[in-house]
């Protein structure tokens, strides 16, 4: 995605102590909400493979999270990554993994390719692709089986599952 014209095109959830908001280089996230997150949303062409790259820099790498995903048109996570309060990067599959480490301050390129039809995705950072001891391109399994994907979500906090109308 190149900035700034890309930032048009997110839809912007932004309560009030989590700001999702665009400037005048992209698009910036912070959250201070003990029970809510920002969300940027992305819309994208209908697809069973998908190939997206971004550039993200964290302010901080010792507090809160940031969680990306390619998602069905249902809104479904397929495809999960998480920059953690840890300083790494961590891929969800069947389990979470780590995949790097980052540093406050320092622009991350991830580019995901996702396969519908093998349920399979891959990640290069800053251009390198994650590789297997022998070589060869690592290949991480979606969270969950998808037959297309249509959005890209970064939110700042994790899926919130209540309350719910029963509660």
């Amino acid at each position: 995605l190149s900035l700034p014209k890309a930032v048009d095109f997110w839809n912007l959830y932004s309560p009030k102590w989590a700001r999702a908001e665009q400037t005048e280089t992209g698009l910036r996230m912070c959250d201070s909400d003990p029970v809510d997150y920002c969300r940027a949303e992305r819309l994208l062409p209908l697809s069973s493979h998908c190939s997206i790259s971004l550039t993200l820099t964290p302010e901080q790498a010792d507090h809160g999270c940031l969680y990306g995903e390619l998602c069905t048109p249902e809104g479904a996570s397929a495809v999960r990554f998480i920059f953690r309060e840890d300083g790494k990067l961590y891929l969800r599959t069947t389990t979470e993994v780590p995949a790097a480490e980052y540093k406050s301050g320092t622009p991350v390129t991830l580019t995901l390719e996702a396969n519908c039809t093998t349920f399979f995705f891959t990640l290069a950072i800053n251009g390198e692709p994650l590789q297997e001891p022998d070589g060869t391109i690592k290949q991480f399994h979606f969270m969950r089986a998808a037959n297309q994907l249509s959005r890209l979500v970064l939110r700042t906090g994790p899926y919130l599952h209540t309350p719910t109308l029963d509660m």
